[in-house]
């Protein structure tokens, strides 16, 4: 039998930006806040400022920590560990909610209002580990990516509540790490081959099994995000823009981040990569996308603790987002 060993990664989103996430980071339309009542209490390290309903940036470290800082600007805001062994990714929803993938005695996923420290709900799996997750925005479906020595699959959540429907990948020489959905309810999931090379399936809407989608060059797996119209895989090296046609993906172009720590969640949104940035992960790095090069803005060294982040995931609450984040 084979064995997986995973590293201890607690969170993306992947820069989904962030990529976001990213099975890795799929994310909603970026939308104008609302008003969030302040019920939760702060649970921090360092000074904090409270959350508002405003975009926020949700960062994790392999520390079992959860940053919270505004976005666009980068002000910290809070942080919180939610109580698991291991936090192995997160996800949004269309509403702001935050998901995380965790593994304590079993598979838990942590549902997570916009801003809140404090689960609202907490999904249980049995038998497995989740690792990355996504949402479809058009009916609330949360997939989960799962490993399992009985076989590894995708849980679907259906509505992101109540008891999953399984997918099973049926190649037993790969395990589901990141997923991400598209504009229409497609299922896109990044599997890690024995070769350690992407190996892309999808889950088209309504079917009840995954098909193998040929990819046109040799990527290492990595987060998958939609920016339409084009399906993104960060490696640790770029983001490769993929164009979807029936069980083939073409390459069409890649973005490069100087400093940039792609892997495992980013997050992309307002022509804007987000990930984390430097050779020891202690910041948090705005790109140009497509564009990329340098980062316009670098934010982030909380506490001794911040440090090797991993993951980045935008939560909005309500309505579009205008504008782009500004240069400090």
């Amino acid at each position: 039998m084979r064995q997986l060993h995973f590293k201890h990664y607690a969170l993306s989103i992947s820069t989904a930006a962030a990529l976001l996430v990213a099975c890795g980071g799929s994310q909603p339309p970026i939308r104008v806040p609302g008003a969030m009542p302040q019920s939760h209490a702060i649970v921090g390290h360092g000074k904090t400022r409270q959350a508002s309903g405003n975009p926020l940036l949700y960062v994790s470290d392999p520390h079992d920590y959860i940053y919270i800082f505004n976005y666009p600007g980068g002000t910290y805001a809070t942080s919180f560990s939610p109580e698991a062994l291991a936090i192995d990714g997160l996800c949004t929803d269309g509403a702001g909610d935050v998901f995380v993938a965790a593994y304590a005695d079993y598979g838990l996923i942590f549902k997570y209002a916009h801003g809140a420290v404090s689960p609202s709900a907490t999904l249980k799996e049995y038998g497995v580990r989740p690792y990355g997750c996504a949402v479809d925005f058009n009916s609330g479906n949360l997939a989960v990516g799962n490993y399992s020595p009985a076989g590894d699959n995708v849980g679907v959540f259906p509505g992101g509540s109540g008891s999953p429907s399984y997918y099973p990948i049926a190649n037993t020489n790969t395990f589901p790490l990141y997923c991400s959905y598209d504009g229409s309810g497609n299922l896109f999931v990044d599997a890690d081959s024995t070769g350690n090379t992407t190996e892309l399936l999808e889950l088209a809407a309504g079917a009840s099994a995954f098909v193998n989608v040929t990819v046109s060059k040799r990527i290492r797996p990595g987060p998958l995000q939609w920016v339409a119209p084009y399906l993104t895989v960060a490696d640790s090296q770029k983001v490769y823009r993929l164009r979807i046609s029936g069980s083939n993906a073409a390459v069409v172009g890649s973005t490069s981040a100087i400093g940039g720590k792609p892997h495992p969640w980013i997050d992309i949104a307002n022509k804007t990569l987000i990930e984390p940035y430097g050779r020891g992960g202690t910041k948090i790095g705005y790109w140009r996308y497509p564009k990329g090069g340098k980062p316009f803005l670098t934010f982030g060294e909380i506490d001794k603790n911040f440090e090797d982040l991993n993951g980045v995931v935008i939560s909005v609450a309500s309505g579009p987002l205008i504008g782009r984040p500004h240069r400090r």
